[in-house]
């Protein structure tokens, strides 16, 4: 963005109900498309809920595709919704995706999102590709590198954010490979691997 000058913008959507919230110059986050889609943060027996650590979905209804109407559909995202901004006070806004509901690791009673891992990973540019693979206590990552990555620093980053999601004592361990599996069909990595 910097080269062009421009500020870049996030946006949330899929296929089948198109877009769901775009960010405004206004908004901190993302306004919902209400015109578009209706929106019902639920849980397991969806049922709606206002607390994010309780939602499992999103069930989108699309208000525009008349030739394939999606009612309800289910999308496995984890979204806290959060009330209108007062440049869009007919529109609800998204405080924060944390992410796909299927990629969840569970220690015991412990839900982590992968990105308590991948986040900081993402940032680092030394890092070309990575999977991290769930253990007991915490995760086994190998790492695709470019040059030499802060390990150490990436380490306690992530440490930190276990223990901010009720891991008492995680131990993550790191490997430097010269590559990764891709999936033969897509080309893909598989990013995540929880345990069996």
């Amino acid at each position: 963005m910097k080269a062009w000058g421009v500020k870049a913008s996030n946006s949330w959507g899929c296929c089948e109900i198109w877009q769901m919230g775009i960010e405004t110059q206004f908004s901190a986050g993302m306004v919902i498309c209400g015109d578009g889609a209706i929106l019902e943060v639920v849980d397991h027996n969806n049922q709606p809920v206002d607390n994010i650590e309780d939602a499992t979905k999103v069930l989108a209804t699309n208000l525009t595709n008349l030739s394939l109407p999606m009612i309800r559909y289910e999308v496995d995202d984890i979204v806290e919704i959060g009330p209108p901004i007062a440049e869009y006070p007919a529109y609800k806004t998204v405080l924060r995706i944390l992410g796909k509901a299927t990629n969840w690791f569970l220690y015991g009673e412990v839900k982590v999102h992968p990105t308590a891992y991948s986040n900081i990973l993402e940032e680092e540019k030394e890092v070309e590709e990575f999977q991290i693979i769930q253990t007991q206590e915490g995760a086994h990552i190998k790492l695709v590198c470019n040059g030499e990555p802060n390990i150490s620093e990436i380490k306690d980053t992530i440490l930190n954010n276990l223990k901010k999601y009720g891991l008492a004592n995680p131990i993550v361990t790191f490997e430097v490979v010269e590559s990764l599996p891709h999936h033969p069909e897509t080309g893909k990595i598989k990013r995540f691997v929880p345990l069996a």
